[in-house]
């Protein structure tokens, strides 16, 4: 929730990282795996937490790649010729979510309502 409200530095925030790493750690955790597509924001406020003796690991790079091989795999793939377009859209309120989005990329972007099916 605190991510999704692009809320990263609260000391509400801190607290409850240390309350769910501190255990990991105290229990012999060097290596943490950064499981979400949320979670990657969060590396900062934990590597300043607990500093470089827990080594933070982003799985958006790995996931990528497999995401690329099965889009090939199955015909899906674009053109490797034509030109990538990022594009944002939302369930939500599009102004709220350009906002986060924004605020988490560290670029501006546009968010368009999720299209009616």
């Amino acid at each position: 929730e605190f991510i999704e409200t692009a809320d990263l530095e609260s000391p509400q925030l801190r607290r409850m990282v240390e309350q769910y790493v501190t255990p990991l750690v105290d229990a012999g955790a060097d290596t943490i795996v950064l499981g979400s597509t949320h979670y990657v924001f969060l590396k900062p406020l934990i590597s300043d937490l607990f500093g470089p003796q827990l080594t933070l690991i982003e799985t958006g790079a790995a996931v990528a790649r497999q995401l690329g091989r099965v889009l090939e795999e199955r015909g899906l793939a674009a053109p490797s010729t034509s030109k990538a377009v990022e594009r944002f859209w939302t369930s939500g309120n599009p102004k709220r979510s350009k906002e986060v989005i924004s605020t988490l990329l560290e670029r501006q972007v546009e968010v368009e309502p999720l299209p009616a099916l």
